[in-house]
């Protein structure tokens, strides 16, 4: 799941401890991280609480991608708002749906 992981984001937060609130891809994409991961406890620890958010940041960018697939915008503009390891899987799904969806109502 750290595949292309170049760096975490770690800012210190109200209370003066450290905090990974980003992951940043060896690109530069950043993923903002829905929570932040507290990192007071053994690396271990709050390394598998990262995974976690991370696994959940990524599932609501991949929703969120996939709901407004060229919704308002072309889709150039759509692909420049996500992630690059979105695209192919959003425009994979959304072709698929849509051909379901033709197949479907003409019979």
């Amino acid at each position: 799941m750290y595949d292309n992981i170049a760096s975490l984001k770690f800012v210190k937060n109200t209370s003066g401890q450290l905090v990974v609130t980003t992951l940043v891809s060896a690109e530069k994409e950043e993923m903002e991280l829905l929570k932040q991961v507290m990192t007071d406890s053994r690396v271990e620890e709050w390394m598998s609480v990262v995974l976690h958010e991370m696994r959940l940041a990524n599932r609501k960018i991949t929703k969120t991608a996939l709901f407004y697939y060229c919704d308002n915008m072309t889709r150039l503009e759509w692909m420049m708002k996500y992630q690059v390891g979105l695209l192919e899987p959003a425009t994979n799904y959304h072709c698929t749906a849509t051909s379901t969806r033709l197949l479907t109502s003409s019979s």
